[in-house]
């Protein structure tokens, strides 16, 4: 079978792994080979879901199932499972089966102290197999580690506020953030990406209610590559703190959410295993997922191709179509990411996602009455027992730039690699304290710091409000970028810098849009409201001028307002609490719900949001000539012409009426008819009723 190269699949090693054998021929591998969405993403424009809701589910073509399944046939590889709804088919063979069925070289690789298998150069699959193709994962297997912080610290940092003591402590960073107090997010589930390494629940219960005094939250366990908790393996320290850390977090913002961990393998398969799962899951249903792990997007250092790049965005747009938000750590290595031989910017994967909502670091500065004082992007020296530690951020070299970041001041790339070019993806998109706050792992005091506690920070966050709205918030970048921004919803970051990039007045590379003013998001993000309809009737053929006053109504790209089943046009938001709006002609009279969709959701029905049709009387204004013999072509003026069926002079119908076509509803001609003498009433007939006033006098001569 003739093969060719599966476009973006080339894979290197990190600079500092090493190649130390050929895995044995029989050994067996399980793979996973990621399948195109079916729909088109147009096909899910509805980003939002009630609360309860089934998520839609996008799945794989059955077509495209059909052709791995006689792939693996043809390769003498084992169909492991089939799951269409995550687009994925799991295929396992001996290395030997494996590089014949991809024309790959395997070999084994040490980095970090942990073997795995892997492969250099493009993975190659049937011309006609490849369009359907997103990625092959598990032919590499290339460890992906947590970031530098959490780390464990010999004593707490003195969690007294003074003036300008920055905060070690959650609690008093919430309130200083302004988050909404009186909610727990109860009723809401939140997802943790666990990847590797576990928690002991002895820490859980001293941190939550010894430390914080609450319950410990309810967890659920989703193992989707028959990855499980496992704490306390020898060099997986800094995997145990991870998750630790992201519990605490998310655990003490919502204590009443549930938190599912779904766990996976440290590797891109186990990735994509997790997520690919976690935007399906029809069990649980999160609307909130925290991801606090990544590295460079530069292809071939951190163990990313660009085919697995491009697969797991395609989960994230997923999650982005079924209202689930995706937060994601920015990275703890500044401008580089931690990509230091050509000391230029690079930014982090999955940050660099434009499906999901990347978290930059800050450095956040209480004073004493525990209001902000000052606020600089992350950027340490280093402290007894931490690492320094610097915000990530910048431009992207693999994904473009998003409708939503056009205009904001993106600067273009420096490294202007392809596919994105000279305008990437900016990153991050928000920001919150990484500085660090005191918390618990195996018994003693473990410093939780980095932007891997921003991605959990900003979960919480969004969990508050979407128990708070009963509705999915989605896609944050959506109503980000196109409303809170405008209402300067979030503490803009203006000083500080991560190394190549500098903070600066609104979106910069380094901070985003800023840190959290909690209430106030949560005021502004949810559907719009409607209070009232000025007028509330108007005439079966549309037209009328109607003013729509309620709330959230700014920060629309592609507001919606239909009558009934029927678009409006001339859409017109003229402030947060009012729109303009020509309602459009309905099939009959009677009375419809009018609704506003927004990019956060649609208005309700209610007794406010009703417009009634009605069929209205025709009003003559003027006729001209007023006065003349019959055959006299007589233009009526006046309102509401729109279904006239008939005029008649005197009881006499005219032969030819004829509509404006420029005016049809306020312009006609009428011939005037012959067996009528003297001064007559023209009346205008519709299919409801009929009228005359004073003006409609007609004199023959």
């Amino acid at each position: 079978m003739s093969k060719v190269p599966l476009p973006g699949s080339e894979h290197a090693e990190p600079a500092d792994a090493r190649r130390v054998g050929l895995p044995a021929a029989d050994q067996r591998l399980t793979i996973s080979i990621v399948l195109r969405r079916r729909h088109p993403e147009g096909e899910a424009a509805s980003a939002h879901r009630e609360q309860g809701g089934v998520p839609r589910v996008l799945g794989a073509d059955p077509q495209d199932i059909a052709a791995v399944e006689e792939f693996a046939r043809q390769e003498n590889l084992i169909i492991e499972a089939i799951l269409p709804e995550q687009r994925m088919v799991k295929l396992s063979g001996t290395a030997a089966q494996l590089e014949q069925a991809f024309n790959v070289e395997l070999a084994q690789f040490e980095h970090r102290g942990m073997q795995y298998v892997s492969h250099s150069g493009p993975v190659h699959l049937s011309a006609q197999l490849v369009p359907a193709v997103m990625g092959v994962f598990g032919l590499s297997n290339t460890p992906l580690f947590p970031r530098s912080g959490p780390q464990t610290a010999t004593q707490a940092i003195p969690g007294a506020l003074g003036p300008s003591q920055i905060v070690n402590d959650l609690g008093a960073t919430l309130a200083a953030y302004n988050f909404p107090p009186t909610l727990d997010g109860t009723g809401q589930t939140a997802g943790i990406m666990a990847f590797g390494g576990g928690y002991l629940l002895q820490d859980l219960t001293t941190f939550f209610i010894n430390n914080q005094g609450l319950a410990v939250p309810k967890i659920v366990e989703v193992s989707t590559d028959g990855t499980v908790n496992d704490p306390g393996r020898i060099g997986w320290e800094l995997f145990d703190q991870e998750i630790t850390q992201d519990i605490c977090i998310l655990g003490t913002i919502a204590p009443g959410a549930t938190i599912v961990l779904y766990w996976g393998q440290p590797t891109t398969q186990g990735w994509v295993s997790a997520f690919s799962y976690a935007v399906n899951d029809s069990t649980n249903q999160p609307s909130v997922l925290s991801h606090s792990y990544g590295g460079p997007e530069l292809v071939g250092f951190s163990g990313f191709s660009g085919s697995e790049m491009n697969s797991l965005d395609s989960y994230f747009a997923d999650a982005r179509l079924q209202a689930i938000s995706v937060f994601v750590a920015s990275g703890d290595d500044g401008s580089t990411d931690g990509y230091l031989p050509d000391h230029q910017q690079h930014v982090d994967f999955p940050a660099a996602s434009p499906n999901v909502t990347g978290c930059g670091g800050t450095t956040l500065t209480i004073a004493g009455n525990g209001t902000i004082e000052a606020e600089v992007a992350w950027n340490d020296p280093p402290r007894p027992n931490t690492t320094k530690g610097v915000t990530g951020g910048g431009v992207s070299d693999w994904f473009s730039l998003p409708d939503y970041q056009a205009g904001v001041g993106v600067p273009i790339n420096p490294t202007s690699n392809p596919p994105a070019g000279p305008f990437g993806r900016g990153v991050p998109d928000v920001a919150g304290h990484a500085d660090g706050y005191n918390g618990i792992w195996q018994g003693a005091l473990m410093y939780m710091n980095g932007t891997s506690a921003v991605a959990p920070l900003w979960a919480g966050l969004i969990t508050l409000i979407n128990q708070l709205k009963g509705v999915a918030t989605g896609f944050l970048n959506d109503v980000l970028y196109a409303r809170l921004a405008a209402f300067a919803a979030l503490n803009d970051i203006t000083t500080g810098t991560n190394g190549f990039w500098d903070a600066g007045p609104d979106w910069d590379p380094c901070t985003g849009w800023g840190s959290p003013d909690g209430a106030f998001i949560a005021s502004l993000i949810g559907p719009p409201g409607i209070g009232n309809l000025v007028p509330s009737t108007g005439p079966v053929g549309g037209g009328m001028p109607v003013t729509i006053q309620g709330t959230r109504f700014t920060g629309a790209i592609f507001p919606s307002v239909t009558f009934g089943c029927v678009q409006a046009t001339n859409i017109t938001v003229v402030s947060d609490t009012e729109i303009n709006v020509i309602s459009p002609p309905a099939a009959a009279a009677g009375t419809v719900d009018v609704v506003v969709t927004l990019m956060q959701g649609s208005s309700g029905a209610s007794s406010v949001s009703k417009f009634t049709y009605f069929v209205p009387i025709p009003v003559v204004s003027q006729i001209s000539p007023s006065t003349g013999p019959a055959g006299t072509d007589v233009v009526v003026s006046g309102n509401f012409f729109t279904g006239v069926t008939e005029v008649d002079f005197g009881g006499v119908f005219s032969p030819q009426v004829t509509s404006d076509p420029n005016s049809p509803d306020t312009v006609l001609t009428a011939s005037a008819p012959s067996g009528v003498s003297g001064r007559v009433h023209v009346t205008l007939t519709t299919t409801a009723t009929s009228a005359s006033t004073d003006l409609d006098f007609f004199t023959y001569q």
